[in-house]
């Protein structure tokens, strides 16, 4: 069974995504786990399959200046309407989990 399938699977009855894009990167025992660092600068995007979460799209940058897209999902719209910096911690493309840090905790090569 091909892969690319298993991504974009459609619920017949409610048109909902069973499974997002990066939801099977978390099963991959070869793929490493890392932190990226990004910042939230203006308010949510409405996830319409669930009706109480907000999503963020935010450019990430690793340690080794590697830079890639995350989404990141929120109980409100408005939680990072100001400059707001994240370390999420992510396995290729999947997200584990996030905190809100400050500027002085991102590393300084990725700072500049």
């Amino acid at each position: 069974m091909a892969l690319l399938p298993l991504i974009r699977l459609i619920h017949s009855d409610s048109r909902q995504p069973i499974l997002y894009i990066g939801d099977l990167d978390i099963f991959n025992p070869l793929a490493e786990e890392k932190n990226v660092y990004a910042i939230a600068e203006r308010y949510g995007v409405p996830d319409y399959h669930t009706n109480r979460r907000s999503m963020y799209l935010l450019k990430g940058v690793d340690e080794s200046e590697n830079k890639e897209e995350y989404t990141v999902g929120t109980n409100t719209p408005n939680d990072f309407m100001r400059k707001t910096y994240f370390r999420i911690h992510v396995k290729v493309r999947y997200v584990y989990s996030y905190e809100v840090i400050s500027e002085k905790d991102i590393p300084e090569k990725i700072r500049e």
